[in-house]
């Protein structure tokens, strides 16, 4: 019990802040809400600078860590994109918003995004050399991508649904 103690005392105060915004996005998005296109790309572009950001630093930049990335991210859309054709929208075009219904999934998912990031970067903290280890690379960058890629194939999906509202 000390040892989980420690731990979250010796987390940084800005770390509970993104895990609070992280939280209070996802319970915002249990209700249906009108907003506008520009916002709907908001929450997806953010997450995949905050991967994009954490791969960087973590791993640098190098040709297998920007192969796992993208093949999660491939895997990740693939989900996101399949996973809401079936989500019903309502397209405002002349205001250019879009009414999407409520979903658990954002706060599942950016949840699950903020504990694989703090677990990871713990490991990263108290293991050296733990980023060289084969499996911890694959399966941070793996989470990480296609989480990331979950978002960016919703995305895709609702943008298929805007496009297919002009004709």
């Amino acid at each position: 019990m000390n040892y989980f103690l420690a731990v979250f005392q010796s987390t940084p105060l800005w770390v509970y802040l993104i895990f609070l915004s992280c939280v209070f996005v996802g319970i915002r998005s249990r209700t249906s809400r009108t907003i506008s296109f520009n916002r709907l790309l908001l929450l997806p572009i953010l997450v995949l600078i905050w991967s994009f950001g954490y791969l960087v630093e973590k791993y640098g930049i190098s040709r297998a860590t920007i192969s796992v990335w993208l093949f999660a991210i491939s895997f990740g859309s693939s989900i996101g994109w399949w996973t809401h054709q079936s989500v019903v929208v309502k397209v405002h075009r002349k205001e250019k918003r879009i009414t999407i219904p409520g979903t658990w999934s954002i706060l599942i998912l950016s949840v699950l995004l903020f504990l694989s990031k703090y677990s990871f970067g713990y490991l990263h903290a108290v293991a050296a050399g733990a980023k060289e280890h084969i499996l911890i690379f694959g399966s941070d960058l793996f989470i990480s991508g296609t989480i990331t890629g979950i978002f960016l194939g919703k995305f895709v999906s609702f943008l298929g649904k805007i496009r297919k509202s002009r004709k």
